[in-house]
């Protein structure tokens, strides 16, 4: 039996071009190509054909250019030493210990 995922999952029974194997494939190359770098010629050709996966391959440009733009705090000065002090506590297996400097 096969199952019924829906004309939204890309998935084909038949395995046609916008089959849920190449969609598998695909996905793989999904972060090659939203980051500007060349896929092979099978994801690429998929892409075009496949609305499914061209529109997830938008999404994560999408992503990407907002992860681009974000200015990653710096941290407290004491940030590394309440760190350590919790990995060890963790280590020594205290849980209350761990919370307690948290």
């Amino acid at each position: 039996m096969v199952p019924d995922f829906g004309a939204k999952s890309g998935y084909s029974p038949r395995g046609s071009r916008g089959g849920l194997m190449d969609c598998r494939r695909v996905r793989f190359d999904l972060v090659e190509a939203a980051s500007g770098r060349r896929v092979n010629l099978r994801s690429e050709a998929h892409l075009q054909t496949c609305a499914n996966c061209a529109k997830q391959l938008t999404e994560m440009r999408r992503t990407m250019a907002l992860l681009d733009e974000w200015i990653v705090p710096e941290p407290s000065r004491h940030f590394g030493v309440r760190l350590y002090t919790r990995l060890r506590l963790a280590a020594k297996g205290d849980p209350r210990q761990i919370r307690r400097g948290a």
